[in-house]
């Protein structure tokens, strides 16, 4: 037990460490890059919902993984924050959204390629936060990587992928795949 907890200290150590620097990169006075810098999408997949219904809130669980997000993300600046427009994938955001001032803007989890491009373009040097779905969020990393990194979507029991994508100023795209 006491390991296991020494474990997830470390961990939540380490991704506000993580914070941190990224919040670092995405300011432009900080950032060692040229151009318009470095800019960072961090997809996550909705948190727990209370049931499976077509459009559930989120459980208590939930609840407590998006604040836990909003928590490991704090000191992260956010430029945007986006979620498809289903109950769980919005309150799984807001938090995030609330913390920097901003709305949440819906998307098309169905359309990965046009969505990324647009996301890619509207936001060139920027921090975004994407709230979607275990089906859709693998798919969205894979067009804004441009290659094939996951084979599938997430298993439907799953909830605590954190993907961190920073591209930079020369095209350079970089996966960090975290667990929360």
């Amino acid at each position: 037990m006491k390991k296991r907890l020494r474990s997830r200290h470390q961990i939540i150590k380490a991704l506000f460490l993580l914070g941190i620097f990224v919040s670092f990169l995405s300011k432009p006075g900080n950032a060692q890059v040229t151009g318009d810098g470095i800019t960072t999408i961090i997809l996550v997949r909705h948190a727990e919902k209370v049931d499976n219904s077509s459009d559930p809130d989120l459980s208590e669980d939930g609840y407590e993984r998006a604040a836990k997000l909003a928590e490991i993300l704090h000191h992260v600046k956010f430029d945007a924050v986006y979620s498809t427009d289903f109950i769980r994938t919005r309150e799984t955001a807001k938090p995030v959204a609330e913390a920097n001032n901003l709305s949440i803007i819906p998307y098309d989890p169905g359309n990965s390629a046009s969505e990324a491009r647009k996301w890619l373009s509207n936001h060139s040097g920027e921090t975004i936060l994407v709230s979607g779905h275990s089906n859709s969020t693998p798919a969205f990393a894979n067009e804004i990587l441009g290659r094939q990194h996951f084979e599938s979507g997430f298993d439907e029991s799953d909830y605590g992928n954190l993907l961190m994508i920073s591209i930079s100023d020369n095209g350079g795209r970089k996966l960090l795949h975290l667990r929360y």
